[in-house]
């Protein structure tokens, strides 16, 4: 009798009777697909949870150490120290003046920076009177005080507009345009986020 032959005996009189069959699949069969599927989807659940916290890791360590290297650069190169929150004013300020064209006023600072009207005031006198900002009556409309920059305020702002464009290059440096547009889109949806917790 050949082995197929008594193979095949060995599985009948295992039928005839026996609790548990002795033929059984081999153990490297292949699973079935909804198996597989549902594999797949709880490695991938465990990959994005573990990089939802490494990435949490990394904002937090980042977040806590960027203002004071940027304090320090700003203390290094320009030469006087300036706060962080000293520091997004003059942005402001800047930016309104320089790549909008327009007129800034201490409401407009407020709004920006998302804070009240008397903190952005007392903000800006601090730095009219360490001279890096000016205010001056709106030439339409005599109701109204116009902040800009001075000269050493304009300093300033050039180093900080420059470290974060610094910053971004690093950030985006060896990607290609479809992978920074996702980055872009998930810097914007942490910005909303941001927004929402102040105004909640």
């Amino acid at each position: 009798m050949d082995m197929s032959a008594a193979d095949s005996s060995a599985c009948a009189e295992a039928g005839d009777g026996a609790a548990e069959p002795l033929c059984s699949a081999p153990s490297d069969a292949v699973p079935p697909e909804s198996v597989r599927d549902d594999s797949d989807a709880v490695s991938k659940r465990a990959r994005a949870r573990q990089l939802t916290v490494e990435l949490s890791e990394l904002m937090a360590s980042l977040f806590n150490s960027v203002d004071g290297l940027e304090e320090k650069m700003l203390r290094r190169r320009g030469g006087i120290a300036v706060s962080m929150s000293e520091a997004r004013v003059i942005q402001i300020v800047g930016d309104g003046s320089f790549r909008h064209h327009g007129k800034v006023t201490i409401s407009q600072i407020a709004e920006e920076a998302q804070i009240r009207v008397p903190s952005a005031t007392a903000a800006v006198n601090r730095l009219v009177g360490r001279g890096l900002l000016q205010k001056h009556r709106d030439s339409e409309d005599s109701r109204c005080v116009n902040v800009t920059l001075q000269k050493k305020g304009e300093e300033i702002y050039r180093l900080h507009s420059i470290f974060h464009v610094r910053m971004a290059e690093a950030l985006l440096e060896g990607m290609s345009c479809d992978d920074m547009q996702k980055l872009v889109q998930g810097v914007k949806r942490l910005d909303a986020f941001y927004r929402k917790e102040a105004e909640g």
